[in-house]
């Protein structure tokens, strides 16, 4: 069964999603759906970083990972869109600029082979 995951936009801000990175075959799509009569501009990004690492054992910023724009979204959209990963990303992030209405982000990730 796919992993599946739907996060609610409802305001301005950065919305993160974590994949199982360890996943072989890795794949990964996922789809940025505006409401009807919904305007939004956003921009989507992934890292390659470990995310857990921002901060050392004593809880002080020891890592900031590098985020790198998404090849198809990576620059500001304003309409519903998707993309997809077919190599092992470590986080996806999608960061909202202006939005009147609802959105959601929509992940699937496929299974494991076992």
């Amino acid at each position: 069964m796919a992993n599946a995951s739907y996060t609610p936009i409802s305001a301005t801000g950065t919305y993160y999603y974590l994949p199982d990175w360890m996943q072989s075959p890795f794949n990964l799509s996922y789809a940025l759906e505006l409401a009807a009569a919904a305007t939004a501009t956003y921009t989507v990004s992934y890292t390659l970083d470990d995310v857990n690492l921002a901060n050392d054992q004593y809880g002080a910023a020891a890592w900031t990972p590098i985020w790198l724009p998404d090849p198809t979204n990576g620059n500001a959209t304003s309409v519903s869109a998707g993309g997809y990963y077919s190599f092992s990303i470590r986080g996806l992030r999608v960061i909202v600029s202006a939005l009147t209405g609802t959105a959601r982000l929509a992940v699937i990730q496929g299974m494991s082979s076992r």
